[in-house]
């Protein structure tokens, strides 16, 4: 259960920093 928690938090931390400076490094990179 933790393990499942932190993946979700990752990816959500993820999409928040993308989401918080678009065209950051590689957005394609990460959409794929």
């Amino acid at each position: 259960m933790l393990q499942r928690g932190a993946e979700i938090r990752g990816q959500t931390l993820t999409e928040f920093i993308v989401a918080a400076a678009p065209g950051g490094s590689d957005p394609g990179d990460c959409r794929s």
